[in-house]
């Protein structure tokens, strides 16, 4: 099914998302661990959080609980996805020391 979000679903969902990158980034410093095996630890107790179902005044709250501006916390999820994208689109150069080799011989076929 297709569904377009209205523009408030789009915000809390940009709020949420910018709350799960501070979170993760907590839970790897606190649990000293780090990759997708534990990314997916995270990711299924994030989905059962309570914060799933906070509407714009309770998340606008909590935001504010927590010392941060709706502006900073949508700054820290860009720079977030600026920097994956970087990293996921730099190309290692792949180089050999191999020397180069002239054959000089026919292969029978």
């Amino acid at each position: 099914m297709i569904t377009i979000p209205s523009k408030q679903q789009k915000e809390l969902s940009q709020i949420r998302d910018a709350l799960r990158i501070l979170a993760w980034q907590e839970y790897k410093v606190q649990n000293n661990i780090g990759g997708l095996q534990a990314y997916q630890t995270f990711a299924d107790e994030w989905t059962q959080h309570e914060i799933q179902n906070f509407d714009m005044k309770k998340l606008t709250k909590l935001v504010a609980e927590l010392g941060y501006t709706l502006e900073e916390l949508l700054a820290i999820r860009s720079e977030y996805y600026q920097r994956r994208s970087l990293v996921n689109n730099q190309q290692p150069e792949v180089t050999t020391n191999l020397p180069e080799v002239e054959i000089t011989e026919e292969v029978p076929y």
